[in-house]
């Protein structure tokens, strides 16, 4: 299960800035993502998304 929290406002949007994802066969191991900073309409170059970036990350 995926729960949100904590709503503000970040990078000019009102966004959840907790996620908290609960797994269904282990629920004593959540794993917490927490939101501080975003930033959106960015440029981005396309070698970024090219197929041979991606597969080196």
């Amino acid at each position: 299960m995926l729960v949100f929290s904590d709503i503000r406002r970040v990078g000019g949007r009102r966004l959840p800035t907790g996620r908290e994802m609960r797994p269904n066969a282990k629920p004593g191991n959540p794993t917490t993502v927490v939101l501080k900073d975003a930033k959106f309409n960015q440029p981005v170059e396309d070698e970024v998304f090219s197929r041979r970036n991606l597969q080196k990350k």
